[in-house]
């Protein structure tokens, strides 16, 4: 089975941040220039191409009044609310580049109607975070180590006659997920 579609964000100068996935399958990215304060909106689907790769389909464009550098495309039509609203011919997309200066307002991710700022879903570090379609990671597989416990066994859950666990956790920094747990038996039965 194919895990679900969303977006990966990833902010391209801080390899260390772990990617957020996002499961989403329509957004909207929205912004106000900076300078000109005209209101931009661009509508996205993400979808999977033949070979199953996830996609972005870019759907509607809108821009709510026109300024200077920044004319509606000549296919624009504009509606009585002041919105000029045009469908970008740039095809399909594998990767948005976001530009998030600490100068301006950051972008407006808009799911269902509702919108927030973009911070509230992935922080910034000032400067492009890497949009791109993708599937929901899949949990890593872990096995048992070979001198574990057979946690199947059900006298290795309970508690012993005096009422304590009669197992322990110890959590290893070592491990790659630090919420891992590794088990070991309790002294007596070893």
């Amino acid at each position: 089975m194919l895990a679900a579609l969303g977006v990966c964000l990833t902010l391209a100068a801080a390899p260390g941040v772990p990617p957020r996935f996002v499961p989403v399958q329509a957004f909207t990215l929205a912004w106000t220039h900076s300078i000109e304060k005209i209101r931009w909106e661009e509508d996205y689907t993400v979808s999977a191409d033949a070979g199953g790769r996830p996609i972005l389909v870019p759907g509607q464009a809108r821009i709510l009044g026109s300024g200077a550098g920044m004319e509606p495309p000549p296919d624009a039509t504009l509606r009585p609310d002041g919105w000029y609203v045009y469908q970008p011919h740039t095809g399909l997309l594998h990767e948005l580049r976001l530009s998030r200066s600490p100068y301006t307002a950051d972008y407006d991710w808009c799911v269902g109607g509702r919108c927030e700022p973009m911070v509230g879903i992935m922080p910034t570090d000032g400067d492009v975070t890497l949009l791109r379609p993708c599937r929901a990671p899949q949990p890593p597989v872990r096995t048992a180590p070979p001198d574990s416990p057979d946690l199947t066994k059900r006298s290795f859950l309970g508690l012993d006659s005096r009422g304590l666990l009669s197992m322990r956790a110890i959590i290893h920094p070592w491990m790659h997920d630090p919420g891992s747990v590794r088990l070991f038996r309790h002294k007596r039965w070893a």
